[in-house]
């Protein structure tokens, strides 16, 4: 991987060979006064996060912006019926193989056609799809009513919140934080089996979550908080 560099007042991206990045791509909103990250944004960090995808050299790369320029992608259309849902699409695309009429050009082979297709990376894609679900699906459901109590003038944070439905036997649950210009959650602590926690931690500098955890360690989806008294 390369670093990217600053020109003309825009990022631009160096080039990536090996096929290891997978941007995932979806924007944050804002809602009841707090920072929602939308509700693909969990899922993106859930593909990110995934103990079996870490495991490999291969990894998404998160993207908060809904599709890239003069592009839109299947799952703006999930999204606008309340669906999670993320694109998943090349670091660098060729643009000559995307919706392209069949055609040769000064030498140049136009068009969307198998031989132009790096199975190597499809496989990857896939692999990452299948390990990302195989741990949502082990992991318990989400925790329910999560809330943040707002109701003293002080620099800790107390967060509540009702068990994940038809939680199995082993159940635990564990708050995360990240600072407001993170994209990932950087600390968490585990609350066991309490359905609440303390922390020494101001709330109004970071953003909180609270997920389940199963007996083997499979996390679901956070749950951010809303404030309340």
């Amino acid at each position: 991987m390369k670093d990217g560099a600053m020109k003309d007042g825009a990022m631009k991206d160096g080039t990536m060979k090996d096929g290891t990045m997978c941007p995932m791509m979806k924007d944050g909103t804002m809602k009841d006064g707090a920072m929602k990250d939308g509700m693909s944004c969990p899922m993106m960090k859930g593909g990110m996060m995934c103990p079996m995808m870490q495991k490999t050299a291969f990894h998404p790369v998160l993207v908060l912006r809904r599709d890239r320029y003069l592009r839109g992608g299947d799952h703006s259309s999930f999204n606008a019926e309340g669906f999670a849902a993320v694109r998943f699409t090349e670091w660098r695309e060729n643009f000559d193989h995307q919706h392209q009429t069949l055609r040769t050009e000064s030498g140049v082979e136009f068009g969307d056609l198998l031989k132009f297709v790096d199975f190597n990376y499809v496989v990857k894609v896939a692999r990452l799809n299948a390990l990302t679900l195989a741990s949502l699906a082990a992991a318990p459901s989400e925790p329910q009513d999560v809330r943040i109590l707002t109701k003293a003038l002080d620099n800790n944070s107390e967060l509540t919140w009702d068990a994940a439905a038809f939680a199995p036997v082993g159940t635990t649950y564990e708050v995360v934080w990240r600072d407001t210009d993170a994209a990932q959650w950087t600390h968490s602590q585990s609350a066991g089996s309490e359905t609440h926690l303390k922390l020494d931690v101001s709330k109004d500098n970071v953003l909180f979550g609270v997920r389940a955890v199963s007996a083997a360690g499979d996390r679901s989806l956070p749950v951010p908080p809303l404030p309340a008294r």
